[in-house]
């Protein structure tokens, strides 16, 4: 499918669904994203390959964007089956104004809208990363699953400024920080907020947080009206 044809359907799937989602990105870039965004960006984009898939994404914007497809979970349309529907639908099916507007509504409702509390995606994490340490699992805490983590510890302030500082070296002492995917600004940005830790500059860290945000909305190109106030949470501690 070209880029026009994407481009015209998605602008289609945008009215079916009404103001709270908005077509952003040009070319390739192009995806259908739900406005109203405070630390979550989540949109539905089209794989430019032979396959053609529909796919969704999460991104958490509490941090660098990941560069692949800029997201952190996601689904693709050949893998997801509908709520009630015994099989999965075949891409055939997705690829028009209905089948984009119904996907991006119930996919998104369904699995992938994170619990929009931080500190109850925080808990969540924090539990997960229990049970993965207790079954040997902890390695799965590397490269962006474990800079996730410290970012919403660092948030929600979920520990005095020293765990906090031991926290954000965790994550610079990864060998994923910069590798294997990562974003290549990461590295930069804990390392700024290390610096801003260690000076115990609170009001730095979130401005340095919201700053970043802003680059990666703007490197999906969505545009500050799509934008809920950011609001950092009542620190844990």
């Amino acid at each position: 499918m070209s880029v026009s044809a994407w481009r015209k359907m998605v602008t289609s799937a945008a009215e079916r669904l009404g103001p709270q989602w908005r077509v952003v990105g040009d070319g390739r870039k192009t995806v259908l994203m739900r406005t109203d965004i405070e630390w979550w960006a989540l949109y539905v984009g089209y794989e430019p390959t032979r396959l053609g898939r529909v796919f969704a994404y999460s991104a958490f914007l509490g941090g660098p964007l990941p560069p692949t497809r800029t997201g952190d979970a996601g689904v693709d349309g050949d893998q997801f089956v509908f709520p009630g529907e015994p099989r999965i639908r075949y891409q055939d099916d997705l690829v028009c104004a209905a089948g984009i507007a119904e996907f991006a509504e119930v996919v998104v409702g369904v699995a992938l809208d994170p619990v929009r509390d931080v500190r109850g995606y925080l808990a969540y994490s924090e539990e997960t990363l229990v049970t993965r340490t207790a079954s040997g699992h902890d390695y799965l805490y590397t490269g962006r699953s474990r800079q996730r983590l410290v970012l919403l510890r660092v948030v929600c302030a979920a520990k005095p400024t020293a765990g906090l500082i031991e926290d954000v070296q965790w994550v610079l002492d990864d060998r994923l920080v910069n590798q294997n995917g990562a974003n290549p600004s990461s590295e930069v940005f804990f390392a700024e907020m290390l610096e801003l830790l260690r000076d115990d500059d609170r009001g730095g860290v979130e401005d340095l947080i919201s700053r970043t945000r802003q680059a990666g909305l703007a490197e999906l190109g969505a545009s500050p009206d799509t934008l809920r106030p950011l609001v950092f949470p009542e620190p844990v501690v």
